[in-house]
């Protein structure tokens, strides 16, 4: 099981060498979006004039899309607080990604630096 972080879905969607390799655990792996990554999404799409409408199938037709429940929303905080001390520029839709693999038990599929330690995270 992999979360998917908005980092790997924009390179997914965007064609680069990252997301060719993206590609390669979507075809392979159970998926999940959080409802998080969702914002973040729409607003990478009103950011670069994509239409967000052409995004959200592929999402839903790729990976089940779970929301921040209330453990996950307290591990969330908890991991926040920590991350700070040690991750610059660290926030709180990180600490989604990270609680919610915890809580999961799910692995997080990302580019995205803040995670470079973080042992269960593959970096594409």
């Amino acid at each position: 099981m992999l979360i998917v972080d908005a980092f790997a879905w924009v390179e997914f969607i965007i064609g680069s060498d990252r997301g060719r390799r993206v590609k390669k655990y979507i075809e392979g792996d159970e998926l999940i979006t959080l409802t998080t990554t969702l914002s973040e999404l729409k607003e990478y799409a009103l950011r670069n004039n994509r239409d967000f409408d052409e995004i959200l199938p592929l999402l839903y037709g790729t990976s089940r899309i779970v929301e921040i429940d209330e453990e996950i929303g307290i591990k969330a905080g908890e991991t926040n607080y920590e991350r700070k001390k040690i991750v610059k520029g660290w926030g709180m839709m990180d600490s989604h990604v990270l609680a919610s693999s915890v809580v999961l038990g799910a692995r997080i599929l990302t580019g995205d630096q803040h995670f470079r330690d973080v042992k269960n995270a593959i970096m594409v």
